[in-house]
């Protein structure tokens, strides 16, 4: 048998990227799915996703990914 070590817990999802935020959400019932608002859906049929929140106390892809990534 091995032993590890469970170090935290992590996730990025529609309903937010911080465990207690997400867990609240979630036993609130509240869903991630939402319109589309951050371009334009004209040219498409579905007009809804699962978006993942960004901003200070969202997700920010430059504490993660290079720019030259992104």
């Amino acid at each position: 048998m091995r032993r590890f070590v469970v170090t935290g817990f992590g996730l990025i999802c529609p309903l937010g990227c911080k465990v207690r935020e997400v867990c609240k959400k979630l036993l609130a019932g509240e869903s991630g799915i939402r319109r589309i608002t951050s371009f334009d859906v004209e040219d498409l049929s579905a007009r809804i996703a699962g978006q993942v929140p960004k901003g200070a106390e969202h997700f920010c892809e430059e504490d993660w990914i290079s720019t030259k990534e992104i």
